[in-house]
């Protein structure tokens, strides 16, 4: 009986952990969202109250997307699409839509089983017409491919996603915007333009930029009204190479080659007049994936950037040559430093040199980091109740700082004071300042914003430009003749700014002359171009921090995208080049009816437009089925079994309903656990009944000899202490029924455990960072006994394309209660394949050499075959089994294997040579699984 008890446990234990994972990292949740439901014509909006004011804009931007988008799709949506608003990234990493972690570059996501649509405002009124109007045409797509939300439809129909991203892309932002053309001169001068077959195979961001291209130049050659009609025909035959044909006339081959050639045709003439690097310019940085952020010591001696040159995005500097790199701050893998924000972050120097102040994440929430260079150490962290920094600076005096912060989806400057930490906020308004910069004087401070002058009018796609703030008359200039997107400006050391335009069709660098003899500051004549290159100045996206300037040499250090990577040059830049008159508005190639022109112009001040008709209810959660799966077949000692899983949420995923069935026969011996979670707070929750039928066999693969019924009750208890640490904790209790013997066992236990994981991954699995369980689960009733696990696995990188991975797992049961049975993980030493272990001590330990074997193979003959991401493994595996009695209690074995996926499945091939404590044994023979690497 008592050795049903610890069974027992181990079997509660095994089902009801799933809803938090035996691993993974945390989402660490606000307690205080009060959501509410705005109700409009063609969308319920979901908010927060924080962002009460973002949403009310919303109802009118989303409205005016809608009708255009409709128009140009010519459908319209059956019912009303759900809206989820986010006031910031990193609230909507936290949402509960989907259960993994989201990255920092995805900008919103639109779920196909409900058709939610759930974004976060990025931080200016222009990104966030794009992100919405990108994530709606998702709706629309989904509405016309699969009506009524049909997963299984949607399942069976072959359309590659830069055909759905691009097409996107194409109907939000129209033809090749400034960012995507940098993309096509890169790949164009490379050789390394994708066929569309090629696209196909890609999983990255270059899907986003081509695939808006190729569905620009489509609508240019066959018609505006092509997508919607492409999107009808793949809807109809399932295939999008029918429907290319169907709509186009030629298939997706000949397509390619047109639009390669149009690419050629438009691009070439304008790479004969552009730069690869300035002239007078040196690549000082270089290698990995990118180099952002550069910014310059007060000296113009050392230079301090974001890189993932190590795997994980990381703080460093280097001397102005580029040499003597070293690494000050890791990210992504350290507590406290969870993220250092690549795509808006980087340090900015005190004006002595000594201090580097710079965003971080911290358990949910952005903070300002002062680290002190000379003692190689962080001093001081600023938790200012920011959600997201977009630029900070030092004043003169290095007493105060100036920030730009996001919060409840407005982006306004802040004045903190270096010594007491008190914040004061120096705008109020729904205008959108970034990237601020102290003038060497201390009078002004000049930043990006898409503020206007009294009278000038406000839509939601209104470019950045320059603008001053005079600290002392607080007095807001904007300098006229301004055209384009103006972002990362800085003060050099004679009085003017150097800033990143795209005013010429490229990312260069201007410099604005101010002649300060003017009462007012205002500056003299034209912005004069630095710069003409052709790939681009910038940071991950448009208006990202790219540049800096050092006040006592004049050099400016930027980041240049090539060959599609991010370096880092030093240019000294000449004295008065030649001047460059205000360019024309690029052509979008939106057609007309564009959004912004049916929004009704606010007031200067930034006030909101008038809206449409809407109302404005409260939330209240109702579940509706998220997912179902079920499956069937015929048991091995006879008789049948069948299955099922159905999950049910409400709509923003906090609370969840989780019930499987596994029937055997009959309905008391079949598996039922049915549990409700709550994750609306940081303090997660799960309660569940469960029934599971269990047998059990005197020796591994022999007949069933022993069988029982668990029923019970369990509570669970999940505490996120930040990103990458957790604790756990529950209770459980129930009975069990043993079919052979008459009467009923009852057992109480309970259970801890405190989870580490900080693991990066990459399109092939984890590369850097650890994980790390330590639980005890004892049991408390009728008899003393339990189970203590250790499990720590270490990745690292090894180079770019190999990987270093070791498992150490260590177990042990312990009092009376404790029986012997299967704790050791399957083929855990590869080679001794048993079906069971009984095992009460066990220690074990992995390691793998993991690379790269075959990135891609396309077969055009005998049969169409493309075969893609074949990785090899080298291994060596050991374990101690101190009580096995039947096979030596020292096991080795090392080997080589394959991997590679199919679908969401991992399958494993392995080839083992074994051994143990008396030495070899057997052939070595290959041994498939489908499941998971450790």
């Amino acid at each position: 009986m008592r050795k049903a008890v610890a069974a027992a446990l181990l079997v509660v234990l095994t089902w009801t952990t799933g809803w938090g994972g035996y691993f993974g990292k945390n989402k660490v949740r606000s307690d205080d969202l009060e959501w509410e439901v705005i109700e409009t014509a063609h969308f319920e909006i979901h908010c927060y109250k924080a962002e009460s004011d973002l949403a009310l804009e919303t109802v009118s931007l989303a409205e005016a997307i809608y009708e255009d988008l409709s128009l140009r799709l010519d459908h319209d949506i059956d019912g009303r699409v759900p809206l989820v608003l986010y006031g910031s990234h990193p609230e909507f990493q936290r949402t509960n839509i989907t259960d993994g972690l989201i990255g920092e570059g995805t900008g919103g996501v639109t779920e196909f089983v409900r058709r939610r649509v759930f974004l976060p405002y990025p931080g200016s009124r222009k990104e966030y017409r794009h992100v919405l109007e990108h994530e709606l045409v998702h709706a629309f797509q989904i509405d016309i491919l699969a009506p009524g939300g049909s997963m299984k439809r949607l399942r069976e129909i072959e359309l590659p996603l830069w055909m759905i991203e691009g097409m996107a892309e194409y109907l939000s932002l129209g033809a090749e915007d400034d960012f995507t053309r940098m993309w096509l001169r890169d790949a164009l001068l490379s050789g390394r333009l994708p066929s569309f077959s090629d696209l196909a195979w890609s999983a990255d961001v270059s899907i986003y930029r081509f695939g808006q291209s190729a569905w620009a130049f489509l609508a240019r050659t066959y018609g505006e009204e092509t997508p919607g009609d492409f999107l009808r025909a793949v809807a109809s035959s399932g295939s999008a190479e029918e429907a290319m044909r169907d709509v186009f006339g030629k298939g997706g081959e000949e397509l390619s080659e047109d639009w390669r050639e149009a690419m050629q045709k438009e691009h070439f003439p304008l790479l004969a007049r552009l730069d690869r690097h300035p002239a007078g310019s040196e690549e000082v940085v270089s290698g990995g994936g990118f180099n952002v952020s550069p910014a310059i010591s007060p000296a113009g001696d050392r230079l301090a950037f974001l890189s993932d040159r190590g795997g994980a995005v990381s703080l460093y500097t280097a001397d102005r040559e580029g040499e003597s790199i070293r690494r000050l701050v890791r990210g992504e893998t350290s507590r406290g430093v969870e993220s250092l924000r690549p795509f808006h972050g980087g340090g900015a120097w005190s004006p002595d040199g000594r201090f580097l102040l710079f965003p971080a994440q911290h358990s949910g929430e952005d903070r300002l980091v002062l680290y002190d260079i000379g003692r190689r150490r962080i001093i001081r962290v600023y938790p200012v109740g920011m959600e997201e920094f977009r630029g900070v600076t030092w004043s003169p005096s290095g007493a105060e700082v100036i920030f730009s912060g996001m919060k409840g989806g407005a982006t306004d400057l802040y004045r903190l004071s270096v010594a007491s930490g008190r914040v004061e906020r120096l705008t109020a308004d729904r205008f959108t300042y970034l990237q601020p910069d102290w003038s060497p004087d201390g009078r002004r401070i000049v930043c990006a914003t898409d503020r206007v002058e009294p009278g000038e009018r406000v839509g939601p796609g209104r470019e950045l430009r320059l603008a001053l703030l005079d600290l002392d008359r607080d007095r807001w200039e904007i300098p006229s003749g301004q055209r384009g997107n103006s972002t990362s400006p800085k003060w050099d050391g004679e009085g003017r700014v150097v800033f990143v335009s795209d005013r010429c069709g490229t990312f260069d660098i201007f410099r604005l002359p101010f002649d300060g003899s003017a009462p007012d500051g205002s500056h003299a004549g034209h912005p004069e171009r630095l710069t003409s290159v052709r790939g681009g100045v910038c940071g991950l996206i448009p208006t990202a921090p790219a540049l800096t300037v050092s006040r006592e040499t004049g050099e400016i250090f930027f980041s240049l995208f090539d060959e599609r990577e991010w370096s880092i040059l030093r240019f000294d830049p000449p004295d008065r080049p030649g001047t460059v008159p205000p360019a024309a508005a690029s052509d979008t190639g939106r057609p007309a009816g564009d959004p912004e022109e049916k929004l009704v112009a606010a007031s200067a001040d930034g006030a909101r437009p008038p809206i449409t008709p809407y109302r404005i209810v409260p939330y209240r959660p109702r579940l509706s089925p998220d997912r179902t799966t079920a499956g069937g077949g015929a048991v091995a000692d006879g008789g049948l079994y069948s299955g099922s899983t159905i999950t049910f949420s409400d709509l923003l995923g906090n609370h969840r309903v989780n019930v499987m069935l596994g029937v055997y026969g009959s309905f008391g011996s079949s598996d039922l656990y049915v549990s409700y979670t709550n994750r609306s707070r940081r303090m997660e929750y799960e309660a569940a009944l469960f029934q599971f039928l269990r047998d059990g066999s005197a020796y591994p693969g022999g007949p069933v000899l022993s069988r029982a019924v668990y029923r019970g009750a369990s509570f669970e208890l999940r505490r996120p202490i930040d990103r990458y640490h957790r604790l756990e904790a529950g209770v459980r209790a129930g009975e069990a029924d043993r079919f052979e013997e008459e009467g009923t066992m009852t057992f109480i236990g309970v259970s801890a455990a405190w989870v580490r994981d900080n693991v990066q991954w990459t399109f092939s699995g984890a590369r850097d960072g650890e994980r790390i369980r330590l639980s005890v689960e004892p049991v408390i009733a009728p008899g003393w006994g339990g189970w203590l696990l250790a499990d720590g696995r270490v990745y690292r990188g090894v180079g770019r394309r190999l990987v270093a991975a070791s498992r150490t797992l260590a177990a042990g049961m312990f009092g009376a209660a404790a029986p012997a049975y299967r704790t050791a993980p399957w083929f855990f030493v590869r080679g001794f394949y048993r079906s069971t272990w009984n095992e009460k001590r066990y220690v074990a330990q992995s390691f793998e050499l993991r690379f790269p074997l075959l990135d891609y193979l396309r077969l055009g003959w005998p049969v169409p075959l493309a075969v893609g991401g074949i990785r090899g493994v080298l291994f060596a595996d050991g374990g101690y089994f101190p009580d096995e009695q039947t096979q030596g209690d020292r096991r080795f074995s090392f080997g080589a294997g394959l991997r590679t996926r199919f679908g969401p499945f991992l399958l494993m091939l392995d080839f083992p040579k074994k051994y143990d404590s008396t030495g070899p044994l057997g052939k070595v023979k290959g041994f498939f699984q489908v499941g998971n690497e450790f």
